[in-house]
């Protein structure tokens, strides 16, 4: 096994004739147990024992074999094992005591684990800093600005650093960025999370993609800090260690890249990921944003002159997260931005208690934003008003133009915008009403980039909870 390992180039899977010549090895090792008087599946377990976990050889033979060997070898194992034809170290009372033992353990043991550990309950809080959950909670005197980015693939990277660019890393300012690559668990027992400086390796993929954000941190015209991980979990849970890194790092901001189409990921790992990206809006206690790249050529790319933000604001929690974010990015003179501010005139009366305080925190961060950008030539403000959600949806389509990057809130007060009202017309629930919209073809082709952002705490006025959006 030693020997296997050591021939496999560092960052490549194992072979196919090395996970034949397991599967063989199985076949000699229970050979050899029976003729040496033992069980048959002793030398097996033995040989189980002796594989390395995880990549490169033991989540190879965990891919190639675990559904076969599930599915068909342990049936039909049990089922020999309790025929009378098959003499045993065990007889049929026996047998059957086991099988029911084990049905009656699965059966008690997964509701009770499932009911009983929540991942949000976690290790108190610390009162020596700050526990900042937004953007807007953000002090003004908070000098470094983190964010943790997610990335699977190499194909998100390049957007992540322009995203990053363009966030305004300054000297004053600076940006502090946690990246965590997300590889899928198999072949190892637990999870993992380890800084990638110390896994010493310097010629995987994995290690390439990290340079690329290296590079960006020594090449940035502002400050920025990049603090790279390797992160391996189940997809199903993956999310927890986002979230706690989240949490222990105090970072009010985390971007994960949308995938949902070939070409970025294997096809077979798009729903797992978009499941992830969901677990995290549903459980993360900070600011969420899901960027979407619809052109992998040239669009989302930083010049002086080429770069253009388009920022449509229609109220709530959200969309002041985006608000707030555009802030920032708008004191960035190779940045161009233009702000569209949806106003519905049926809400311009005022409304009930709830809609009065959020109306309220709406125009408190716009005058805030409008404030700060007195005479930026860079930023440009629109107020269009409309009388309804299809009207709404309307004015956006029209908003046709030669964006970069497109910024929205996910969630909306608005009755009309909610995803219980529009789940049936909507691709990706995730993403919301306004950004599905924004990320399919009928919105400048097709080829525009989408930042959906989403709050950490629910909104209020009856609007949706975030784990409204699964993937079937």
């Amino acid at each position: 096994m030693l020997s296997i390992v050591k021939n496999i180039p560092q960052g490549q899977e194992a072979k196919e004739v090395h996970v034949v010549a397991i599967q063989l090895g199985v076949l000699v090792m229970a050979f050899i147990s029976d003729a040496l008087g033992t069980a048959p599946y002793a030398g097996v377990v033995l040989l189980g024992l002796a594989i390395p976990g995880g990549p490169p050889l033991g989540a190879a033979v965990v891919h190639k074999t675990e559904y076969l060997v599930s599915q068909l070898p342990m049936p039909m194992f049990f089922f020999y094992v309790g025929d009378d034809h098959y003499h045993v170290l065990i007889d049929e009372q026996a047998f059957t005591q086991i099988v029911l033992s084990m049905l009656g353990m699965t059966m008690i043991a997964t509701p009770l684990l499932r009911f009983s550990y929540s991942p949000k309950i976690r290790l108190g809080a610390s009162t020596k800093r700050p526990r900042f959950r937004s953007i807007q909670s953000m002090p003004s005197n908070f000098e470094t600005f983190r964010i943790l980015c997610c990335f699977h693939n190499q194909e998100s990277i390049r957007n992540l650093i322009t995203l990053l660019e363009a966030s305004y890393p300054t000297q004053a300012s600076p940006i502090c960025t946690y990246v965590v690559h997300a590889v899928e668990l198999m072949g190892r027992a637990a999870p993992l999370l380890v800084p990638h400086n110390k896994l010493k390796r310097t010629n995987t993929p994995t290690h390439q993609m990290i340079q690329a954000f290296e590079n960006y941190s020594d090449n940035s015209e502002g400050q920025v800090t990049i603090h790279a991980y390797d992160m391996i979990a189940p997809y199903k849970s993956m999310h927890n260690t986002i979230i706690r890194l989240a949490e222990d790092k105090v970072v009010p901001l985390i971007i994960l890249p949308f995938h949902d189409h070939q070409g970025m990921v294997d096809l077979t790992l798009i729903a797992s990921i978009r499941q992830f990206n969901i677990n995290v809006q549903t459980n993360s206690p900070c600011t969420v944003g899901i960027l979407v790249d619809r052109d992998l050529s040239s669009r989302l790319r930083l010049t002086s002159s080429s770069f253009n933000v388009a920022v449509i604001f229609i109220g709530g929690a959200d969309d002041r997260e985006v608000l707030a974010y555009a802030a920032r990015i708008s004191g960035n003179p190779t940045v161009g931005m233009t702000v569209f501010r949806i106003i519905l005139r049926g809400k311009l009366g005022g409304g009930n208690q709830e809609e009065e305080i959020e109306a309220k925190l709406d125009q408190s961060l716009v005058d805030e934003f409008k404030l700060g950008n007195i005479g930026n030539d860079c930023v440009n403000w629109y107020d269009i008003e409309v009388d309804d959600g299809a009207q709404v949806m309307s004015a956006i389509k029209k908003l046709q133009g030669d964006y970069d990057l497109v910024m929205v809130g996910r969630r909306h007060v608005e009755m009309s915008l909610r995803d219980e009202e529009m789940a049936v017309f909507m691709e990706h629930p995730e993403l919301g009403v306004i950004g599905d919209m924004l990320s399919s073809l009928d919105f400048c082709d097709g080829m525009v980039n989408v930042l959906v952002m989403q709050e950490s705490r629910g909104l209020g006025c009856g609007a949706f909870r975030s784990d409204s959006a699964r993937v079937s």
